[in-house]
Order: structure tokens, then C-alpha cells, then sequence
């Protein structure tokens, strides 16, 4: 592997921690789970909710399930419910 490459890979690592760190405090706050997918080259954090709507607006080819997009992602954080008891 060059150098190039070496700090090429370095960099998307770097980035890829960035979002990850930033897709768990979403979900912490928002309670929801959320998706980094790599689009255009570029890593985005999409809800579910989001990737609904843009299925719907055709941003992804014809054809494309919400299923196919989950199997995709680089990473999915952990649902963030916490269920209170009645005795709290």
C-alpha cells in the first residue's frame, strides 16, 4: 500500500468514527435508530423515517427497498428504548 493510500484510509477512518460518535448521541437523544450509509462517496446518518422519504422522493434508483438500504449501511446504532416500569 503507498503512503497516499495509507493517509487516504486514515482520513475515512477518522471520519467514520466521527459519525459514528455523532449517530449514537442522535439516537441517545432521539430514541430512534440510525443508519450511516456511504452516498456519493460522502458518509450521511439517515433515520428510518429519512430513508422513507427519500425512497418516496426517488433520490435512489427505481426499485430501491428500505430493506436493501438497512443490509447496506456501514453501520446501525442500537435502539436506544429504555421501557419504565409501572413501579418507577
Amino acid at each position: 500500500m503507498k503512503f497516499k493510500d495509507k493517509i487516504k484510509t486514515w482520513f475515512y477512518q477518522r471520519r467514520f468514527v466521527r459519525k459514528i460518535k455523532q449517530a449514537e448521541r442522535l439516537a441517545k437523544i432521539t430514541h430512534r435508530k440510525h443508519y450511516i450509509l456511504n452516498i456519493g462517496g460522502k458518509l450521511a446518518i439517515f433515520t428510518r423515517k429519512d430513508l422513507k422519504d427519500l425512497i418516496r422522493a426517488r433520490y435512489f434508483k427505481k426499485g430501491t427497498k428500505l430493506e436493501y438500504l438497512e443490509t447496506k449501511a456501514l453501520y446501525t446504532t442500537t435502539s436506544q428504548y429504555i421501557k419504565q416500569t409501572e413501579n418507577q
